[in-house]
Order: C-alpha cells, then structure tokens, then sequence
C-alpha cells in the first residue's frame, strides 16, 4: 500500500475497524484512505488553516480534525459532511481525541488548556488549565 500525499502529513490514525486511514496536513485538508488499495475516498475540507491531527470515533462513524485557527471540526467519516465545529481555545489545536465510548472529544492546545466537549452538541463541558511550576 502507497499512501501518496502532495503535502506534508502532521498525523495518520487508524479506523476503528482497520480499514481505513485518515491523515492530517498542512493543506488544509484531512483525507480518509482505504487501507488495503491505498486509494484516496475522502477529502475533508472546509479547514482554515493547518490540520495538525486527526481522529477517528470508537464506532468509527465520525472524524475529529484538530487546527492551526484555535478550533476542532467533527465530520461524517462516511460522507465527509461537516457536523460540528468547536470553538474555544484562543492559540492552535495540537491534538484531539474520543473518549472511549465516543460521547467526548479532548482537545489540547497552545494556550494552555485541554478542552472536554459534548460530541453530539458540541458544548465545552470542562476546561483543565496547564499547571506551571517554578524551581528557585
């Protein structure tokens, strides 16, 4: 199998069900691949900036994009449709993930903060700041 990117990829995960790939970029864009052929089945787009990671749902019927602009989008893995975008930090979203039975998504970023939001409303339900420490 040969994924080809024309872009720089910041992050790969896995479906569930090990079928498909999805990949993050500095393109913009998230794409979905089909494990087996390598074969491009969906472009994510609707990004702002760079995507710098990408998720999948335990089921697997949804995708979390995480990015450059300070927000997360949550889209149809099957469709590509855009379902929610969350909105909150004030700096770039590194990483984003589900809880293990899919009703959260956690996301960290630059200003400090992870995030934990509905995945069905969107709702942020709690902000957990960065601690700082300070050795004299």
């Amino acid at each position: 199998m040969n994924l080809y990117a024309s872009i720089d990829v910041t992050s790969a995960a896995y479906s569930p069900d090990g079928t498909r790939i999805v990949t993050a970029s500095l393109d913009n864009t998230a794409k979905v691949w089909d494990v087996i052929t390598g074969a491009l089945l969906l472009t994510l787009q609707g990004h702002s900036n760079t995507v710098n990671s990408a998720a999948y749902s335990p089921e697997g019927t949804h995708i979390v994009t995480a990015l450059d602009d300070g927000t997360t989008k949550e889209w149809n893995a099957k469709t590509g449709a855009l379902w929610l975008t969350l909105q909150g930090h004030s700096d770039p979203v590194h990483s984003t993930a589900y809880s293990p039975g899919g009703t959260r998504i956690v996301t960290a970023s630059d200003d400090g903060t992870a995030k934990v939001w509905d995945a069905e409303t969107g709702e942020c339900l709690d902000t957990i700041f960065r601690a700082f420490y300070m050795t004299l």
